[in-house]
């Protein structure tokens, strides 16, 4: 017998359920930040300007390395969803299954790069903080905004770039869905989500002060969980069907 059609249906199973942990992950860091942290004087506008945002982080450590936790699950679920996703999409024609494939590398190289931001920001904050905070002096106070500039923000800057193959990745996979007549809302949702952030994403670089990017994870929360329930839900329909869940036809 042959078990390729059963380890594509547990593939595509893998990948949705990565898909919506993700995605209800990015939802619960979202509200970590903004109500739970808020209440306790955490803003948004404190990840730019770490003259606030050390003093807060010298107070609430464990609380704020907590937050790059969520964070770095956020992208290990996101891991094999951009194979998985290819995979899906791998019974195309050869010009679908270029795109598939090319879609799987900026997934890939996206989340490998923004999967190691949040160890550096975990392990490197508390240190910057308390050494800000340890000192009265100003001419100390400007290294330690120097060193912190070099640990937290270049790493914070590389993050945003991969946001973009992020965003390209989201794209690609939009178009590759709606070539299914079944899942077009799928497909609009995907293709806005990444066209919204690379755009957002693109001010934020030549604009740090743009608050638009720190909602994004509130989109991609909705779009993740979307993805995932629809791998689900056609692999449900395939079992059903007694089909291999990679026998779409894109047409």
């Amino acid at each position: 017998m042959n078990s390729k059609p059963y380890s594509d249906l547990y593939l595509h199973k893998i990948g949705g359920w990565s898909a919506i942990l993700s995605g209800l992950l990015f939802g619960i860091l979202t509200f970590y930040l903004y109500v739970f942290l808020g209440a306790l004087g955490f803003k948004p506008v404190m990840f730019d300007d770490h003259t606030l945002l050390h003093p807060w982080v010298a107070e609430h450590i464990r609380l704020y390395q907590l937050s790059w936790i969520f964070y770095f699950l956020t992208q290990l679920f996101l891991i094999p969803v951009p194979y998985v996703l290819a995979h899906y999409f791998q019974k195309g024609n050869g010009k679908l299954k270029a795109l598939a494939k090319l879609s799987a590398t900026f997934g890939t190289t996206a989340i490998a790069i923004t999967v190691l931001c949040p160890i550096i920001f975990y392990a490197a904050s508390p240190i910057t903080a308390q050494a800000y905070v340890a000192t009265d002096a100003a001419q100390s106070q400007e290294l330690v905004l120097a060193m912190s500039a070099l640990m937290t923000d270049i790493p914070k800057e590389i993050r945003l770039f991969s946001e973009v193959f992020l965003g390209i990745w989201l794209m690609l996979a939009g178009f590759l869905f709606r070539r299914s007549t079944r899942v077009q809302g799928v497909g609009w949702l995907t293709f806005v989500t990444g066209f919204w952030t690379v755009s957002i994403v693109s001010i934020k670089i030549f604009d740090p002060s743009n608050p638009l990017e720190d909602f994004l994870g509130i989109v991609l929360s909705v779009n993740y969980t979307v993805i995932g329930l629809h791998l689900l839900r056609s692999l449900h329909i395939q079992k059903s069907l007694n089909q291999p869940a990679n026998s779409i036809d894109l047409r």
